[in-house]
């Protein structure tokens, strides 16, 4: 199992050779976790001292988030389409 995991996150922060590592990738999926677990602790925490949630606010605020995280997903589709291929994957 722990091999496994292992494997999914070093196949998920490196380049298509296996071998270097993508720095966006590397620096942007912990980023990613790190802003979502923030805005909903924020979230929770206002809740509480509030009493009560503004889902208007709420929304507005996740839904900026995720255009940032749109906009490093669409970063590395772009980059993993412009990368040299190993040796391993060519034709």
């Amino acid at each position: 199992m722990w091999q496994l995991f292992k494997t999914i996150i070093h196949d998920g922060v490196t380049c298509l050779d296996g071998k270097t590592y993508d720095s966006l990738k590397v620096i942007g999926y912990p980023s990613a976790i790190l802003a979502i677990s923030v805005y909903l602790a924020g979230a929770i925490v206002s809740l509480i001292k509030n009493g009560s949630l503004d889902y208007v606010t709420y929304g507005t605020g996740f839904t900026a988030l995720m255009g940032g995280l749109l906009a490093i997903a669409a970063g590395v589709a772009v980059k993993s389409k412009t990368e040299p291929q190993s040796d391993d994957t060519k034709n």
